[in-house]
């Protein structure tokens, strides 16, 4: 068995990785149509701004 303690910072953190993944792949199917650079494009202005 073994026990892993997350402290209150290390939970928010992981949870906010997970949603910055999931919100990749949300941006990822929305923008299959779209070219290289706007997917690039957009995938920075989620990233900062989303």
């Amino acid at each position: 068995m073994f026990y892993v303690h997350y402290s209150r910072k290390s939970k928010l953190f992981f949870l906010y990785f997970l949603n910055l993944i999931r919100v990749t792949n949300t941006c990822n199917q929305k923008l299959k149509h779209k070219t290289n650079a706007q997917k690039v494009n957009d995938g920075i202005h989620l990233f900062f701004f989303g």
